[in-house]
């Protein structure tokens, strides 16, 4: 029964889709996360609708460095290959993220709110102590110092952090299921074979033809799998192309004038979705239309998705986020 309240929010909390999400009667507290189509999103949500800000929902998000594990998932890659050197552009994505990167900045401004701690407080106290004073005893008022253990509570920020990739593994013995069910399994079965830490992201990545991506209407997943790891899944983005489109052209190629830009633009989307929302109750902005229609609760990438010019990481176009401060920042 677990397992399957695990799987039930997972499944409603974790999808970068390509359809536009769809309309809810009140907010969840969990956002319905979908990387969409690059031509198929509306422009009505930031430019014409409105958002009330970016809210915790009471989740907690990790304040530890970020760590990846990069994972050629399926045989089909030992037939199809990969032609537009999707592991080598991501490798070089998370291994160029660092502080002082600029993006990053704004996932650090987001924060696990009130973490509890215990610090010790010194002080005076005025006590009365019997003592022998010009040859007789008799009471006298003094301060002396003392501590005592107290409970507080903070904000820890999100760190930005360095050295992201923390290795890659290729586990091509079987055909990748690119189900959702498929994924949550693959992601405990790296984390297990690995003795991963649950705060560990396994990033999957399936071969070119693993996963219909137009089909499936998404261009990223992230969620948590049934044993509570962080794991995100990226299909092959070239499948994504509109009849008669530059291929993966439906999940941002060409979005910065480059053929490969739609890689690090789903990539970044997720990893900073991962960071401030990675339980999927965390960090949510509620967005609705002009006539007050609510559209649902997105994530930070979610927001500013195809809005906003990209930025960059080094040669790396990352997308723009929704930042603490309310504003696409890119």
């Amino acid at each position: 029964m677990q397992a399957f309240r695990n799987w039930r929010r997972w499944l409603l909390a974790g999808a970068v889709a390509l359809a536009v999400p769809s309309m809810a009667a009140a907010a969840p507290s969990f956002a319905v996360h979908t990387s969409e189509f690059r031509q198929a999103h509306s422009a009505a949500v930031v430019t014409k609708g409105y958002t009330t800000g970016v809210h915790n929902y009471g989740g907690q998000v990790s304040t530890s460095q970020a760590r990846v594990v990069l994972v050629e998932w399926g045989s089909q890659w030992t037939t199809q290959g990969d032609p537009s050197s999707e592991i080598a552009n991501l490798r070089g994505f998370f291994l160029s993220l660092h502080p002082g990167d600029g993006w990053q900045s704004v996932i650090s401004a987001y924060y696990q709110p009130h973490v509890r701690y215990t610090y010790r407080q010194a002080y005076r106290k005025h006590v009365r102590r019997h003592a022998r004073y010009r040859g007789h005893w008799r009471y006298r008022w003094v301060y002396v110092r003392e501590s005592r253990t107290r409970v507080g509570y903070r904000n820890v920020a999100i760190p930005q952090s360095s050295n992201v990739l923390a290795g890659m593994v290729a586990d091509v013995a079987a055909p990748a299921d690119t189900s959702q069910a498929g994924q949550s399994i693959e992601s405990d079965k790296i984390r297990s074979d690995y003795h991963l830490p649950a705060s560990t992201i396994v990033w999957l990545m399936s071969a070119p033809g693993a996963f219909d991506v137009m089909a499936n209407g998404y261009c990223g997943i992230h969620g948590v799998d049934d044993n509570g790891g962080l794991f995100a899944y990226q299909p092959y983005s070239t499948d994504a192309t509109w009849p008669g489109g530059a291929p993966g052209g439906a999940c941002g190629a060409y979005y910065a004038g480059g053929p490969n830009d739609g890689q690090t633009l789903i990539a970044s989307h997720e990893f900073a979705e991962i960071r401030t929302d990675g339980d999927l109750l965390s960090w949510q902005t509620p967005v609705y239309a002009d006539g007050g229609t609510y559209l649902g609760n997105y994530e930070i990438a979610d927001t500013c998705t195809w809005y906003a010019p990209a930025g960059f990481v080094g040669q790396y176009p990352v997308t723009a986020l929704w930042s603490i401060n309310n504003a696409c920042v890119s």
